[in-house]
């Protein structure tokens, strides 16, 4: 009986690394659908936009990040710091293209029963309009083959000049249509995902010893750093 259990250990660790590698096959930085322009955008008010803080907010990006087919603006929020005079929010950094225009997300402000979902107090498995636009830091979306939804890529960061984060904070969603704002998705997938940033991003990089030379490479921490 013990034999036969551990075969069918062996075999699913067998079929789990399999599909992992088919599913980094299928992931991209570059979406595999365009997206459709909204026929009016914010306001250059909105848009241009800047607040009271020591480290700015990031920039703006046009693509679809919740797979309804029409184009949002999505943008990176602010390190925060100890000086700001301001805590930017995360209902002014994604706007959602509609077929009339645009419109916020998480117009409803729909709540989520974090302790039936098996989630901590201290965690944060949804994204809300009133939180703080440091939770969102450095953002990019990942394509997955044959599905229209984007991974998003997130970190926190509200205590700078601190180190970043270890790629274990790497925060990873995906839009809920129910709830209308990002949702982390399962740890076994936010994983594969920070896999496949690690293969595309650090490859040619693998004696690298700073937090990066770049802004996204900055935010992930010690994402490329030699693995022990």
């Amino acid at each position: 009986m013990q034999i036969k259990n551990l075969a069918f250990i062996i075999f699913f660790i067998s079929i789990s690394k399999i599909t992992f590698a088919e599913d980094l096959n299928d992931l991209s930085f570059k979406p595999f659908f365009a997206c459709k322009k909204p026929p009016n955008s914010p306001s250059k008010k909105l848009l241009n936009r800047w607040y009271k803080t020591y480290i700015p907010a990031g920039t703006w990006e046009i693509f679809d990040i919740n797979g309804d087919g029409w184009c949002d603006w999505v943008r990176g929020g602010n390190e925060g710091y100890r000086t700001d005079e301001e805590e930017p929010r995360l209902r002014e950094f994604i706007y959602l293209g509609t077929a009339k225009g645009w419109r916020h997300f998480d117009k409803n402000n729909i709540p989520f029963d974090f302790k039936a979902a098996g989630y901590k107090s201290y965690e944060a498995p949804v994204i809300f309009g009133e939180y703080s636009a440091n939770g969102f830091v450095e953002p990019i979306a990942i394509y997955s083959k044959g599905k229209n939804k984007p991974y998003i890529v997130a970190v926190y960061r509200g205590d700078a000049p601190a180190p970043p984060p270890d790629r274990e904070y790497i925060n990873v969603y995906k839009w809920d249509d129910e709830l209308d704002k990002l949702r982390k998705v399962s740890e076994i997938d936010r994983l594969n995902i920070v896999d496949f940033l690690h293969e595309k991003l650090c490859k040619d990089r693998p004696e690298l010893n700073s937090y990066g030379d770049s802004p996204f490479l900055l935010s992930q921490g010690n994402l490329c750093f030699p693995r022990e």
